[in-house]
């Protein structure tokens, strides 16, 4: 049995890696672009900043690191990260870290390196968060063994996942993985651990602010269900002290100037941006041609999206806490992530794995959604998938999605008939966009249809999580090994 659980761990692993090499094998973000090239070099620059120059420097503007060219704009965790993946470049191949003369490397051994570094990323902690979310939640709830295995592949080979990382070039696996493995120990009713575990992964990418509103109030409802009042207090001061030295040991290099805080931060929210970038299936910018947000003055802009994201994560965190499960919890999480993405402030079309991701976890028991959403992402995704080369692996995991869907899930007429219909409306634009020319009054009317229609795809989503959220069960089962401990205290 041993043997053969190896095994089959093995042939999961090897499942799980070989899609990433090859999408690997194409072109990535600004591949041969001068001088800016894209998020390929970005990643790599910051790698050569960290490793050469000192902490105080990261994020500041001097000779050595010009803030204009690819500055660290990610949370403390990531400059980590890269200093780490910086050290092994400069053990491994020092030339594509070097200061200076190694902008805008592109050699085989740098572009190798740089590939396998998001691998080994995701084998470090996403793609074993994957296997540890499906045990805790699905095999305690008696799901067979094909379904652990089914839902495993699903998500650790999240299609719109692996077109961002392995292609564009990015590492959200990392922020999704300790954002997963924060769900994880929520289910196993570890809250301290999932307390710190989540603040790791708001501290490697801020979009994961996206999730707190789910954590904060299950959490919050966690102290709040408590016998007495000295319990809930006591309770809450734990989770608000493991919290605070969380986010002080990420900080720490930083901690001994308000100047140094108050730059990164800058870096880390950079509202001078603006409320969007390129055409992104949010609100404000599908809205944008008839209402012209982008002449309203930025501080009434911020109030403005402020307002309506509040809006829209109100019923899933009043839902979750007053009814709340571990299935309510990450539908929860979901919706709230649809109501930033959809509402806030300077959102980016890669950001739509947030919502993805808590949607993707419930493959078992909400598969047509999750396989329309995944749908609907890489839909979302495309205009910037054809800039950077990777148009046959859209294809071929636009196809697999779509085929899955079909064969599978589509099981109803009324299921049937919404995924015919965001086929039939995908492939008009798709042919659109291809072979008429666009007015050259509205040069970017394609690019808008890639947005509205994936806009609508996301509100539907976010109205079919707070469904979900609703008809959840609104008993929490008591994890057996808890049980058991309970019962020795007594």
């Amino acid at each position: 049995r041993v043997y053969r659980n190896m095994y089959g761990a093995l042939v999961l692993a090897l499942a799980s890696l070989l899609p990433r090499l090859f999408v690997g094998l194409h072109s990535y973000s600004g591949a041969g672009i001068p001088p800016m090239f894209g998020d390929y070099e970005a990643q790599r620059h910051w790698m050569e900043v960290t490793t050469n120059l000192p902490v105080t420097e990261w994020y500041h503007n001097t000779t050595d690191n010009n803030l204009q060219y690819w500055g660290i704009d990610y949370p403390p965790l990531t400059a980590y990260w890269s200093w780490a993946a910086g050290k092994a470049a400069e053990y491994i191949y020092h030339p594509m870290v070097a200061l200076h003369t190694s902008r805008g490397i592109e050699d085989t051994q740098s572009k190798l390196f740089m590939r396998l570094s998001v691998v080994v990323g995701d084998l470090l902690l996403y793609i074993p968060a994957c296997w540890a979310f499906m045990v805790a939640y699905y095999r305690r709830r008696g799901a067979t063994s094909a379904q652990v295995i089914s839902g495993f592949l699903f998500l650790s080979l999240q299609p719109a996942l692996l077109l961002v990382d392995h292609g564009h070039f990015q590492y959200n696996g990392v922020s999704l993985g300790l954002a997963m493995w924060a769900i994880t120990a929520i289910l196993y009713d570890r809250v301290y651990l999932a307390s710190m575990l989540f603040v790791m992964a708001l501290n490697y990418k801020q979009m994961c602010l996206y999730y707190a509103p789910a954590f904060f109030f299950y959490l919050l409802q966690r102290c709040l269900s408590k016998d007495t009042w000295f319990q809930r207090l006591s309770h809450l001061l734990c989770i608000g002290c493991v919290v605070v030295v969380s986010f002080l040991v990420c900080w720490a290099p930083f901690l001994h100037s308000w100047d140094q805080v108050a730059q990164v931060l800058h870096r880390v929210f950079p509202v001078a941006r603006g409320l969007y970038e390129d055409k992104v299936a949010s609100f404000w910018c599908v809205s944008g041609p008839l209402l012209r947000w982008k002449e309203v003055p930025r501080e009434l802009m911020l109030r403005l999206t402020l307002v309506a994201t509040l809006v829209a994560l109100a019923p899933p965190s009043i839902m979750l806490l007053r009814r709340p499960s571990h299935r309510a919890f990450i539908f929860a999480m979901g919706a709230g992530a649809f109501a930033f993405f959809m509402f806030s402030y300077h959102v980016h079309e890669k950001t739509i794995l947030l919502p993805l991701m808590p949607v993707s976890l419930m493959l078992v028991e909400a598969p047509f959604l999750a396989l329309w959403l995944t749908q609907a992402a890489l839909f979302s995704m495309y205009p910037l998938l054809l800039k950077d080369g990777q148009a046959i692996t859209y294809i071929v995991a636009m196809s697999i999605t779509v085929f899955i869907l079909f064969s599978n899930y589509a099981n109803t007429l009324q299921k049937r008939l919404t995924a015919l219909a965001s086929c039939v409306c995908m492939c008009a634009v798709h042919l659109c966009s291809k072979y008429v020319q666009p007015p050259p009054r509205y040069p970017d009317v394609w690019l808008l249809a890639f947005a509205s229609l994936s806009f609508g795809h996301f509100a539907i989503g976010y109205i079919a999580c707070l469904h979900q959220q609703w008809h959840s069960q609104n008993i929490q089962p008591i994890p057996k090994q808890i049980q058991a401990k309970k019962k020795k205290v007594s």
